[in-house]
Formats: C-alpha cells, sequence, structure tokens
C-alpha cells in the first residue's frame, strides 16, 4: 500500500469518500483471489471487512461497486 500512496490521484477533492490508495488496494486483493468484475470485487472485500480495516484503518466500510468503476 505504500507505492500506491505515491500514485496522484486525479478525482476532484469534494468527491473523496475513499482513499484511492484504499480504492486500489482492495480492487488488486480482489482481482488477485479471482473477482473479476467491481461487483465481485465489492462482494470479496465485504467478506474481507475486518482484514481491510486492520490493514487500512480509516477504512470506515468496503465502497460500493459504483466506487470502483
Amino acid at each position: 500500500m505504500d507505492l500506491l500512496v505515491k500514485i496522484k490521484d486525479p478525482r476532484g477533492k469534494h468527491k473523496i469518500a475513499y482513499s484511492l490508495p484504499a480504492i486500489l488496494t482492495i480492487a488488486i486483493c480482489a482481482s488477485l483471489a479471482g473477482a473479476d468484475t467491481f461487483v465481485e470485487m465489492e462482494q470479496w472485500a465485504k467478506e474481507k471487512i475486518e482484514w481491510f480495516q486492520k490493514l487500512i484503518p480509516s477504512l470506515p466500510c468496503i465502497p460500493s461497486h459504483d466506487t470502483f468503476g
């Protein structure tokens, strides 16, 4: 996740609910676990919410599939 923090976030600051590194971390982990769609990424990550909240303490909940797309 440390490398992902260095990626410039192109989103407008007023629309950010989840940090870009958090979204990318979840998407990468879900993809490696076999998730092929944004819906599958969300579903898989929700099953791992406790692990993600330890990894990303500022994560209140798993973003919806719309956030990944």
